[in-house]
């Protein structure tokens, strides 16, 4: 996937991390102070309510397209800006461009894990880059195997 020269993408040329996670601390939420040992951004222990599913799994692609499409993420067609972790951009899409190109964003360009938060702060979701592959959120993704 191109993310340069896409009109549904928006490159946000501020300096990684700083400004997504000046960002995420700006919505309420706490930074992993431990990402050595567990491999995500978000403090998800810190949130009262968090949902994990793992994201690599048989038919992933489809059955992740649309969890997302019946979760609230995918009922609202919010700006989300999207992290991929170092040396990549940082963007801003709408949810639901993110969810029909979900697995080309992850396969391009997660390869660090991605985090991803609405521009209101809302709605959160992180996909792990460990062997875990867990796709964490903030509000419930129902995946039907």
């Amino acid at each position: 996937m191109e993310l340069y020269k896409n009109s549904h993408i928006e490159i946000i040329n501020e300096k990684y991390p700083d400004f997504f996670i000046e960002f995420v601390k700006s919505k309420g939420y706490k930074i992993n102070s431990n990402q050595d040992k567990i491999r995500t951004l978000i403090d998800w222990n810190a949130l009262d309510k968090k949902y994990s599913i793992p994201y690599y799994i048989e038919n992933y692609r489809e059955i992740i397209k649309n969890g997302l499409i019946n979760s609230a993420f995918g009922k609202q067609n919010s700006k989300v800006l999207v992290e991929f972790g170092p040396n990549e951009p940082m963007i801003k899409t709408t949810s639901k461009y993110f969810i029909e190109n979900w697995d080309d964003f992850i396969l391009d360009y997660g390869t660090l894990g991605t985090t991803l938060i609405t521009e209101d702060g809302n709605l959160l979701m992180e996909f792990t880059d460990d062997t875990y592959y867990l796709l964490y959120s903030n509000f419930p993704i129902k995946v039907e195997k």
